[in-house]
């Protein structure tokens, strides 16, 4: 007679009741992958109970048929195959570049179970694999330990697989498949030399621990803030679905002016206002998942060929018609601008960052606008955003070899009629792309944030260059740095900058910072910073000055000396369409301030600017940006610059 050990079996049942508990209460993307794994937690709590069932009744069998006994037993032996098959397909599942559906239906992976099922089915009949009856009990069959082997070679083809798309998983994940797969082998080894005590079931819910910490936890996928999905989840969701080559589209969500909210109200009452939004949201999708993706941007993804644009248009009136959201008795008006974004069968796998990218391009376009817009990703836009991803490509080479080369732009002194100082602008040239615009490798790096890197490393290369020549030799007074919006927004950029003039022993004062009227403003943040690189010597000069809205007050609480003018203002001078520099140049000089020409191009531009009193000049006039190997000898000879007509 057998009695077997249930404890195993209790424990275990118990801890999978508890993961259910923690997974089951929580909303999951319907992936293939949460599918597989919520079908593993319901067959393995199915299969520990028909265990317990079953070897009950095997155990008391003199009280039952023995028809009924078998029976129950090979619907127990049917689960434990399906739950050991559901576990494999979870792990396949979260593979890179393979679809299940081209690889089990017919396929190698698929035929052990199909066998398995078949052999169990006939058992009922021929009881090869065990038998009971009225006298003996419970007794072997020849092919008693099918379903060990059958575990076994599961966990074998699992290592494999997970081996075979390593590059699927992070190491954390893939250890913990393997980790999973010798356990569950180990488990089928010890019930078969043991088979009284109910290893398998510890091996499953160890198992379902463990997918749950490594893989499954919902903390990972949301955003704590919102309640929504996160953008991990939206990248993991889209990437699932082009890999299938299913079409969508997404309905995405932006607050307009969404910083200067922060700023104005504060970080507290705009979480508040995010909260009330993810609310309208989920409310307003029904079963479709809202993300979460950072900057108050959201997005409703529709799977298949729905129309998503009276969704869109019932967004945008709901906040356009409302008078704001309340938070702490305030009312805080926010602009709710809507997008549609389209992406049909012909976006395949692995083009979920480039559908999330379409869809902040899209976002940003409507941020400023009164309208929502539809735009479908096509061949021509996938071809655009191919491009950005080269450039993107280049430019974390770069900036990981250190390659971005240093050009410098001279500035003539109007006064002094010769090179006076100089702009040091990075150049990328790329062994695949070639040379890589400016506009092109600096937008890239402001949008995915490694503008502080290349920033970091112009600085240095500036500083590598002073260290090498006197420039003051040569009639320099300083070089200018352009600082971007999103440096300046970083406290730390100060003191690195303070930190890298020390290493290489450069005297400040040889350093010009730029930066325009938007990032000015976020610079003066950190006052007490600014002041200490004025303190050291560091001269600050405003860029493209009439691009932005410029507050005057606010303006000169930036310690600037030197004021660049944009040279959309110069061109519309002398294109007779805006007569506003001639007041512009004496307001800066009765403030003391310097004022500097761009886009100086022909002979007559440059007689009548200095006549009407600009200090220094700059544009292809004189000369375009020159390598930093021959600056110098440029310098040196300074030629007068050759005569050159308009265009």
């Amino acid at each position: 007679m057998y009695i077997w050990n249930y404890d195993f079996s209790v424990v275990s049942f118990i801890v999978i009741l508890i993961i259910i508990l923690f997974y089951g209460r929580r909303g999951y993307l319907p992936l293939r992958r949460n599918i597989f794994y919520h079908m593993f937690l319901w067959g393995s709590i199915i299969m520990i109970s028909l265990d317990m069932f079953s070897t009950y009744m095997i155990s008391n069998y003199e009280k039952y048929s023995s028809y009924l006994v078998v029976l129950v037993t090979t619907v127990f032996f049917y689960s434990v195959a399906g739950v050991v098959l559901v576990f494999f397909c979870y792990n396949r599942s979260m593979c890179n570049h393979v679809d299940i559906r081209k690889h089990y239906i017919g396929g190698i992976y698929y035929l052990p179970a199909v066998i398995t099922f078949f052999v169990c089915f006939l058992n009922i009949f021929f009881r090869f694999m065990f038998d009971v009856n009225e006298v003996t009990g419970y007794e072997k069959g020849r092919f008693y330990n099918w379903i060990s082997m059958y575990i076994i070679l599961y966990s074998i083809l699992g290592i494999f697989n997970t081996e075979l798309f390593r590059k699927s998983f992070t190491w954390n994940q893939r250890a913990s498949f393997i980790i999973s797969w010798i356990i569950l082998g180990t488990g089928s080894v010890i019930r078969t030399f043991f088979p009284k005590l109910m290893v398998v079931n510890v091996a499953m819910s160890l198992i379902l621990l463990i997918l749950y910490l490594s893989h499954q936890n919902p903390e990972y996928y949301l955003d704590r803030a919102t309640g929504l999905y996160n953008d991990y989840a939206f990248r993991e969701n889209v990437d699932v679905w082009t890999r299938y080559g299913t079409p969508g589209s997404i309905i995405g969500v932006s607050i307009g002016g969404y910083e200067d909210l922060r700023r104005m109200y504060g970080g507290p009452v705009i979480e508040e206002v995010k909260r009330e939004i993810a609310e309208y949201l989920k409310k307003v999708a029904a079963k479709n998942p809202v993300f979460y993706m950072k900057q108050g941007r959201y997005s409703i993804i529709y799977k298949g060929n729905k129309d998503g644009t009276v969704l869109a248009n019932d967004i945008r009136l709901h906040f356009q018609e409302s008078m704001g959201i309340i938070v702490d008795g305030r009312n805080v008006l926010v602009r709710v601008r809507p997008v549609i974004v389209y992406y049909p069968t012909l976006v395949r796998q692995g083009s979920a960052e480039k559908i999330r990218r379409f869809l902040l391009q899209a976002l940003r376009r409507v941020e400023d606008s009164q309208l929502y817009e539809v735009v479908p990703i096509d061949a021509d836009m996938i071809g655009r955003m191919n491009h950005y991803l080269l450039v993107e490509k280049a430019l974390e080479k770069a900036i990981e070899e250190k390659s971005v080369k240093i050009y410098y732009q001279p500035v003539f002194s109007a006064s002094q009629k010769r090179v006076t100082s100089c702009e040091a602008l990075a150049r990328i040239e790329d062994e695949e792309i070639g040379p890589v615009l400016p506009d092109e490798f600096i937008t890239v790096a402001e949008q995915n944030g490694s503008i502080i890197e290349l920033g970091g490393q112009i600085f240095e290369k500036v500083c590598l260059f002073l260290r090498k020549v006197d420039i003051k030799k040569f009639g320099i007074q300083h070089i200018q740095i352009n600082l971007s919006f999103v440096q300046c927004q970083d406290e730390r950029i100060i003191y690195e900058f303070l930190s890298t003039l020390k290493k290489y022993k450069i005297d400040p004062s040889l350093i010009c910072l730029e930066a325009t009227e938007k990032a000015t403003a976020e610079l003066m943040k950190n006052e007490p910073q600014v002041q200490l690189l004025k303190d050291k010597g560091i001269i600050f000069s405003l860029d493209d000055f009439g691009v932005g809205y410029s507050n005057i007050v606010e303006l000169f609480k930036f310690p600037v000396s030197i004021v660049k003018i944009d040279k959309s203002i110069i061109w519309a001078y002398f294109d007779g369409t805006n007569k506003i520099l001639e007041d512009i140049i004496p307001f800066f000089h009765k403030n003391k301030v310097e004022v500097v020409a761009q886009g100086v191009e022909y002979e007559e531009m440059n007689r009548i600017l200095i006549r009407m009193g600009c200090d220094y000049l700059q544009g292809f006039y004189f000369s375009k940006p020159i390598p930093e190997s021959d600056f110098l000898p440029f310098v040196l000879t300074n030629a007068p610059p050759r005569k050159r007509l308009r265009g």
